[in-house]
């Protein structure tokens, strides 16, 4: 082994006189030493760092990125020369094989590289890329943007206590102090987060499209690095716990904005996630969701004297320091601010009380502060913009997912609940026969909306969500055909199943068909037929019968139940010249 003063005096000298440096000799040379680590670290102690000068001195790239391969703990990326770091350097050089391997995340530096840091003239290293670098940049700010957010939910009490009041779960009620009903909720219910750590467990559309009930609001709410603030529709402060996860966990990101991320269906936290209760809890939360549960995040206590936005903001602080910093219009970071309930205070810290979210959002990173969002959905930031991009940017009841006010598929969510009231409504569903609105019928909603959802990235799980609905839809007409056929027993699962599996693309076909070229129900309502008879007729009954199929290329003879039915509709239908949009148009068909 090699004395490390004399290893530091000999490659200090070649750096200071030497053009080029032998970066293999220099790697060797380190590896030599007592303490290898250490004399790269007293190395980039040197003015402006060892990482500007070598870039500056390099002899052999391959070698310059084997040495940073087993040295890049060791030094710090973001030191200062001549009024810049090295990655303004490397943009200005437009280098783009040493862009990539400091950006890419493959090599671990002391520190991570700075984005944000500004040089002499003001400028950060992307606004000076070129060509071949800017790309590269782009990429890295935008997965840069998403390590800044950690996403927070928390329940009301009063919201809570409500659920809980309506699905009869009056066992775990406190009516004294509501709030301690939450931590009830949590500690012994799968409501509000289930034993494997998963909430919004009740928005599996797969695996509950088939039960008696309907999800109208089909994503779960969270707000950027705070707890959410008051607004028209309550307050937080009294919430006694918050779920804090990074977005990077997260898929199916439908809705993205600071005040409101939705996320589409449910969401398995990760071993990222921390869930903070009162400090009394803790062994009873800890019981259900650790010990008797897989649970893969942790459970934190807060203090007794802390309000949960004080122990939010601490716990993010602690255990996300990569978090950025949001401040409002008056430079305030907004996870200090309390919005009062009713509002009086909400002007004076630029908020808009009625809608819920800060007239002006900035996000501080690194002690650069960068402007994030105007208004409800003006993204000022580019990665923001850019990780918006096929996902809903604003108040979520301006996307197409928020639907449950919608008195269409109110009538919708009360028949998938009480099948028996279809009877009630059936002018919202096509059936066996009748004259309809196209405009009220719950299947040209639903294919209305699954196109609609489809505008936005098959990431966000709106597709998902589109599929639930369009189906439902159709469970509907199959139960609506079948009441009007006179079947005494309703249909059962198993058989509605079936039904929606054998001529969800054909259906889905014919809907396409109304909503964009004739409001003429006939083929869907002979899809409904031939696939309810097929459904519900024993194997060897269909073997013998020649049937009509909506499928086939080729003639066929009807069974003589669907030629009836066929006849009888035909026999009423209006002629339609295929230019009528029924979406946009009152339009009603006599069938």
């Amino acid at each position: 082994m090699i004395n490390n003063d004399e290893i530091l005096a000999t490659i200090a000298t070649d750096l200071a006189t030497e053009e080029r440096i032998s970066i293999s000799k220099m790697l060797e040379l380190i590896s030599s030493a007592e303490d290898p680590e250490s004399v790269v670290q007293e190395l980039d102690t040197i003015e402006g760092g060892l990482l500007h000068l070598l870039i500056s001195k390099y002899d052999d790239l391959d070698m310059l990125l084997a040495f940073l391969a087993v040295y890049s703990k060791s030094i710090n990326p973001n030191q200062v020369e001549n009024g810049e770091t090295v990655l303004h350097r490397l943009a200005k050089d437009d280098q783009l094989e040493l862009t990539t391997i400091l950006l890419s995340g493959e090599l671990e530096f002391a520190e991570k590289p700075n984005l944000y840091i500004v040089d002499d003239q003001g400028s950060v290293p992307d606004a000076l890329a070129g060509v071949n670098t800017a790309p590269i940049f782009k990429q890295a700010l935008k997965n840069d943007f998403v390590e800044r957010v950690v996403l927070v939910q928390s329940w009301a009490p009063d919201s809570i206590f409500n659920y809980l009041m309506d699905t009869n779960q009056f066992d775990i009620l406190d009516f004294e102090t509501p709030k301690n009903s939450v931590v009830n909720a949590l500690a012994e219910k799968d409501g509000l987060i289930s034993k494997d750590g998963t909430i919004g467990g009740h928005l599996d559309f797969v695996n509950n499209l088939y039960s008696d009930d309907f999800v109208d609001r089909p994503h779960t709410h969270w707000t950027w690095n705070t707890l959410c603030q008051a607004n028209i529709g309550g307050s937080w402060e009294d919430a006694p716990v918050a779920v804090l996860e990074p977005l990077s966990s997260f898929n199916n990101v439908e809705g993205i904005a600071p005040y409101d991320t939705t996320i589409m269906g449910p969401h398995r936290l990760s071993d990222q996630a921390i869930i903070l209760v009162p400090q009394a809890d803790v062994q009873r939360v800890t019981a259900r969701l650790k010990e008797n549960g897989t649970f893969a995040g942790q459970i934190k206590g807060y203090a007794a004297n802390l309000s949960l936005r004080d122990a939010v903001r601490a716990e993010i602080s602690a255990s996300y320091p990569q978090a950025a910093k949001l401040v409002n219009s008056n430079g305030r970071e907004i996870s200090q601010v309390v919005i009062n309930k009713g509002g009086n205070n909400a002007a004076a810290n630029g908020y808009n009380y009625i809608n819920g979210y800060f007239n002006t959002v900035s996000m501080e990173i690194n002690g650069t502060v960068k402007p994030l969002m105007t208004g409800a959905s003006n993204a000022s930031l580019p990665a923001y913009r850019e990780y918006g991009q096929g996902k809903h940017v604003g108040m979520h009841n301006g996307s197409v997912s928020d639907i449950e006010k919608n008195p269409i598929f109110k009538v919708l969510k009360e028949v998938s609940k009480e099948p028996n009231k279809i009877s009630t409504n059936l002018t919202h569903f096509i059936g066996k026969e009748g004259a309809r609105d196209v405009n009220e019928l719950c299947s040209v909603k639903a294919y209305s909306s699954y196109q609609a959802l489809h505008a936005y990235d098959q990431s966000t799980g709106a597709h998902d969500f589109a599929e639930y609905l369009l189906k439902k839809a159709i469970i509907a007409d199959f139960r609506a055909y079948h009441q009007q056929n006179n079947n005494p027993q309703p249909l059962k699962t198993e058989q509605l199943r079936a039904m929606v599996d054998e001529s969800y693309g054909a259906l889905k076909a014919a809907l396409n068909n109304i909503t964009t070229a004739t409001p003429d129900l006939t083929a869907y309502r002979a899809i409904l037929a031939e696939t309810h008879t097929k459904v519900l007729t024993p194997p060897k009954i269909m073997e013998k019968s020649v049937k009509f199929s909506i499928w086939s290329q080729e003639p066929s003879q009807l069974s003589s139940e669907l030629a009836k039915d066929i006849d009888a509709d035909n026999a009423g239908a209006v002629e339609n010249d295929g230019v009528v949009n029924p979406l946009d148009n009152n339009v009603k068909v006599n069938m």
